[in-house]
């Protein structure tokens, strides 16, 4: 039991490659040894192959990096492993993919944003509610604690002392892209003397869709279809029910028939009570002297034959009855 245990905490992150930046180095050494023990691969640099990034800080050229060229690296929180562990300690069940998505690192993990210029006071509103919700902090003042100044216009107190603190500003257009790609973008790309139509260009790529995790596939059909299937189906199910009964009918006959007549093809399911006075008959035909030698009452009395001898053949001592054709078919 316990090296069923180790070979599952060995693979819950197989197939992971991981990096990480701005890390203290005590912790980011914790943390790469306890991915290894789960299956993960551990890179210094940010390679080709890397599908998981770690950040401590954001402002490194690996999220840069990460933010204009590789769209398919999730991004995340150092706790996203300590996560992992702890629901596998508890024997929970995991779903590395959703933990991913839960501890995705926010947009603006960490920053601290002041906004300038803006008199409309409900676009102030939505760009101060937006800034908090995706990990920064927000600050009505200009203070030296400020990462980001967001400025309407290129003029003000505000913008000349956060040139003269070498504060990067940015246009709001840099808050909207960076919500889209879901990173926070290079920042010199979208100065606010820039023309807005040139700002952004070539900054993150725009096309990528990130595959979706996919369960199980689902049939899209017309209801049409789908009746017309289901129909097909249920034919299907029962013709092969009714075969198999009637096979195994035949094959319980092979293996004992020793009496008139098999009992299990004469009590089957295809009996009809129409047909008793033509199976009379039949019986009195057969039981007639005027037979010849080798006809079925003979061989049923001799009991089974053994199957080496020439005369056996493979339907002897079998009764068959014709039921449920048309004319044409029984002739």
């Amino acid at each position: 039991m316990p090296d069923d245990a180790e070979d599952g905490n060995n693979n819950l992150l197989r197939g992971v490659v991981l990096c990480s930046t701005s890390l203290p180095q005590e912790l980011r050494d914790k943390l790469n040894d306890l991915a290894k023990s789960m299956g993960a691969v551990h890179r210094l640099d940010l390679t080709a192959d890397v599908t998981h990034l770690i950040v401590g800080n954001t402002d490194t050229p690996k999220c840069k990096h990460t933010a204009k060229e590789r769209p398919d690296i999730h991004v995340l929180k150092p706790e996203w492993i300590n996560a992992i562990r702890k629901a596998y300690m508890e024997d929970q069940d995991i779903d590395v993919d959703a933990l991913a998505q839960e501890y995705r690192l926010p947009v603006f993990y960490n920053l601290h944003i002041c906004v300038t210029g803006f008199e409309d006071i409900d676009l102030r509103q939505d760009l101060i509610q937006k800034i908090g919700d995706n990990g920064a902090h927000y600050h009505g003042d200009l203070t030296r604690e400020v990462t980001h100044l967001i400025v309407a216009k290129p003029k003000g107190a505000k913008y000349d002392r956060a040139k003269t603190w070498n504060l990067k500003t940015v246009s709001k257009k840099w808050l909207d892209e960076s919500l889209e790609r879901g990173m926070a973008v290079d920042e010199d790309l979208y100065h606010p003397l820039a023309p807005v139509e040139d700002q952004g260009y070539n900054a993150f790529d725009r096309t990528y869709q990130r595959p979706p995790v996919l369960g199980k596939r689902q049939r899209h059909v017309s209801a049409n279809t789908s009746m017309e299937e289901a129909g097909r189906r249920k034919m299907r199910r029962t013709a092969s029910a009714k075969l198999a009964d009637h096979s195994q009918s035949m094959m319980t006959s092979f293996l004992s028939h020793g009496g008139d007549e098999p009992s299990e093809v004469a009590n089957d399911q295809w009996k009809d009570p129409k047909n008793e006075t033509s199976r009379s008959r039949t019986r009195t035909r057969s039981a007639s002297p005027s037979r010849p030698e080798h006809d079925i009452s003979r061989h049923a009395s001799r009991g089974p034959t053994p199957l080496h001898e020439e005369e056996h053949r493979l339907f002897s001592g079998i009764l068959c009855l014709v039921h449920g054709h048309d004319n044409k078919k029984v002739c």
